[in-house]
């Protein structure tokens, strides 16, 4: 979308906002907009965030996994408010666990049949990077408990959960944001892919965890294979704005390969390689020409 500077009196240049984006914020003459420079970029949002607050109720009957879901789904979509209906007031507890996984969500009048999620936290594109660092770094956290773990040969970390889970936080919020903002361009989005590839990630890591900690011998070939695969995802995530993806490529190939034969020996722990190659594929997925728009 192009418009141009029309000139003004007194030097300045006037620029017109696109109708349907004033009507989506309700905006009239004289409101004012906040004004964001970012490198060569200017980004405009309206100053007054009460009008675009977002609220909905939700009817929880159990406080099973797809309630819970919906709540997640309604905080990534950028909604401010979530009101909660239920009969049973032990459901609270329940509740209140879910609020704990949304960044800057907090439970408020509370009482015997409803209560209301409401968000204390607005982010921006600015925050966007930061989280994005955060997802990683809980990722690598995830990578070296394993391996102490291994070296120590005692499984019983808790602690792994915790980074697991805030990856998944760190993701429901970059996706938030970019709902919220509406950064659907390609400075932004992909930090919205790759915050959902991060989180499976994350996961197919943790599923490692308890998968060795139930095992009593791992074979030194899959163990091998596990420190390649985290070679691998230092080499894609720390060089984005450096990344040789031909040779990248060949090495993902190469990866492929071995951990294929690896799955058909059957003295092989093939389920640690089957969540390595699954890694190694989620990587691969990115797309490196989109990250490319990334700053360092």
């Amino acid at each position: 979308m192009k418009r141009k500077l029309i000139k003004q009196g007194g030097g300045g240049l006037t620029l017109y906002v696109p109708k349907k984006w004033v009507d989506f914020n309700n905006l009239n003459s004289g409101d004012e907009l906040n004004i964001q420079e970012e490198d060569n970029k200017l980004i405009l949002q309206t100053s007054d965030f009460s009008k675009q607050k977002k609220s909905t109720v939700l009817h929880v009957e159990t406080g099973n996994s797809n309630e819970i879901s919906l709540i997640r789904s309604f905080y990534r979509a950028g909604y401010d408010e979530i009101i909660i209906k239920y009969q049973a007031p032990e459901l609270l507890q329940k509740l209140q666990k879910a609020v704990d996984s949304l960044y800057g969500f907090e439970i408020f009048d509370i009482s015997a049949n409803s209560c209301k999620m409401k968000s204390l936290y607005h982010g921006d594109s600015s925050d966007i990077h930061s989280h994005f660092n955060r997802l990683i770094h809980s990722i690598n956290l995830i990578k070296s408990t394993i391996k102490e773990d291994l070296r120590n040969k005692k499984f019983d970390s808790k602690q792994i959960l915790e980074y697991k889970n805030n990856v998944f936080k760190q993701r429901d919020l970059i996706s938030r944001i970019i709902h919220d903002q509406k950064l659907f361009g390609l400075d932004y989005f992909p930090y919205y892919l790759l915050a959902y590839n991060l989180s499976t990630i994350a996961r197919n890591y943790y599923f490692i965890y308890e998968n060795i900690s139930k095992k009593k011998v791992i074979s030194k070939e899959s163990l091998n294979y596990l420190e390649e695969t985290n070679i691998f995802f230092d080499l894609f995530f720390k060089n984005i704005k450096t990344l040789n993806s031909l040779k990248l490529y060949k090495r993902y190939i190469q990866h492929i390969e071995l951990g294929n034969k690896l799955i058909n020996n059957k003295k092989q722990s093939s389920l640690i390689v089957s969540y390595c190659l699954f890694i190694t594929q989620t990587i691969n997925s990115c797309d490196v020409h989109i990250l490319n728009h990334f700053n360092s």
